[in-house]
């Protein structure tokens, strides 16, 4: 017999029961009432499904281990089986990196800012740091982030042998969770050592990849300090310290695109497997052997080129028609790549490599707003790649003798880097448009070089050599041609040689 204190006990037994059945999110929210005024607060029939997976955990608990891995074996998948996905992660790699940064010195020794930057040419090639950017930014796209580890590489000839060593993200991680909890006061998250300030300490890196084929080294991992390591990844949300794929919400429009392209194909094939139909009306439950002539049901007969022939009575020939693809088809495709490309802040024509219906304007704008993705792109990479690697270039130049009144002051030295030039829609108006600027001072020619991806000081000196170069060629050939040598250079220096040429026939 239940006493009402027991009943009382059993009714706070079953609460807790299910409040602690709840998810913790909605534990949250039942202890309160929720008093929205806004409409998308509002949980209705309508949207309860729809907004089933929302949840208020934080970036960390949100992108945790396990769905990072799913998520970058699902993007790499992609990636490596649809076309449209590995174009767009070419075109973005080789238009924001292309053929990786030209490094400008600005001190007050010109030769010696020359000599700098002809190294950083010949090392960049040497250990391909264009080729390696390349990667980094195409492993952003499918693993949501890059990683490399600053060492020195004896294999490099030459005094600078510095190289950058990339390693995929896999690798980041620690399974020896006893030893994360002993190591010190830092946060480690995956792998990642963090102090008070979120910055970057320590890094556990696996002895070999968790899905390499032979594990002779365990999945044991060691230590290293952030200082070594570049970790290149783009923070959406604050406190987030590792990112999924840069693909993840274009992840299930790829899937749909595939999907309809394959059903499309097998349709317009079954339409083309099935040559002629034959069908009759003479079969039924009265049909005897001598009304209905001798036909197997489902059966197939091989049909000559050309060739005409008569039926017999009661049976008709037709074909199947082919009902795909639809002309919605391509208009299915664009709608869907244009939402594909919009996570990457590409325009169609550029993701898709077609400009057909295109015009000149359409095609500028979208070419506009792309170049500033790809210019802030660029400072990103400066920031987080370039630097890192030019700084441990700049203290194994300046040990060199050559370079020793850079010693010491390393940090100081005026620079800057060169990328890839914009390439014009219109190169007429776009060199009216900079001489107009040149001539009222509103730019100069750093800013014009800059523009097109060079140094301005080593074109301008090619340009002197040449005009010094062609007035001594005129010098040489005026006797041969009946000039004075002052003629001869007038007419080379003019701005429109041809007119004096004309004006002198015409006196003569």
């Amino acid at each position: 017999m239940s006493t009402p204190a027991t009943k009382s006990k059993k009714a706070k037994n079953t609460s807790r029961a299910s409040k602690a059945a709840k998810p913790q999110s909605e534990r949250r929210t039942a202890s309160l009432p929720v008093r929205a005024r806004y409409d998308a607060a509002q949980t209705t029939n309508n949207n309860r499904r729809y907004y089933a997976n929302a949840d208020t955990l934080s970036a960390n608990a949100s992108n945790s281990p396990e769905v990072r891995a799913i998520l970058r074996s699902r993007a790499r998948y992609e990636v490596d089986n649809n076309s449209w996905a590995k174009g767009m992660s070419l075109t973005l790699a080789k238009s924001i990196i292309g053929k990786g940064p030209r490094l400008q010195i600005n001190e007050s020794n010109r030769d010696l800012n020359r000599l700098a930057e002809s190294m950083w040419i010949k090392w960049a090639r040497k250990i391909r740091f264009a080729s390696k950017l390349r990667t980094m930014r195409k492993s952003r796209l499918a693993d949501g982030e890059a990683f490399g580890i600053i060492g020195i590489n004896r294999g490099i000839p030459g005094p600078i042998n510095v190289d950058l060593r990339l390693i995929e993200a896999d690798q980041i991680g620690s399974p020896e969770r006893s030893y994360e909890a002993v190591l010190s006061n830092n946060e480690i998250v995956d792998g990642i050592e963090y102090d008070s300030f979120g910055n970057e300490t320590w890094f556990h890196i696996l002895q070999s990849h968790p899905g390499s084929e032979s594990l002779d080294l365990g999945l044991s991992s060691r230590r290293i300090a952030a200082r070594q390591i570049i970790h290149w990844q783009r923070e959406d949300r604050a406190g987030l310290h590792r990112a999924t794929p840069e693909i993840t919400p274009a992840l299930p429009l790829f899937g749909m695109l595939r999907r309809h392209a394959l059903a499309v194909v097998d349709a317009a094939e079954t339409a083309a497997d099935y040559a002629v139909l034959f069908s009759t009306t003479l079969l039924g439950p009265d049909a005897t052997a001598t009304t209905v002539p001798e036909a197997e049901e489902f059966g197939s007969m091989e049909l000559e080129r050309r060739m005409g022939t008569f039926l017999p009575e009661g049976w008709t020939a037709s074909q199947m028609k082919a009902e795909q693809p639809t002309t919605m088809y391509d208009k299915f495709t664009k709608a869907i790549l244009n939402e594909v490309a919009r996570c990457l802040e590409m325009p169609l024509n550029i993701a898709t490599g077609n400009s057909g219906g295109y015009n000149m304007a359409s095609g500028k704008l979208d070419g506009t707003i792309f170049q500033d993705f790809v210019d802030v792109e660029r400072d990103d990479s400066e920031i987080i790649v370039v630097e890192r690697m030019y700084d441990v270039f700049i203290r194994q130049l300046t040990l060199l003798p050559e370079f020793a009144e850079w010693r010491g002051r390393e940090d100081q030295i005026k620079h800057q880097y060169f990328w890839d030039g914009k390439k014009p829609v219109d190169p007429t108006k776009q060199s009216t448009s900079e001489k107009i600027d040149l001539s009222n001072g509103t730019t100069n020619l750093a800013a014009v070089y800059a523009g097109k991806g060079q140094d301005w000081e080593p074109q301008q000196e090619q340009s002197v050599r040449e005009k010094l170069a062609e007035v001594q060629t005129a010098k040489d050939l005026a006797s041969e041609y009946g000039l004075t040598p002052e003629e001869a250079v007038a007419i080379v220096t003019a701005e429109n040689p041809i007119n004096i040429l004309i004006e002198e026939e015409k006196d003569d």
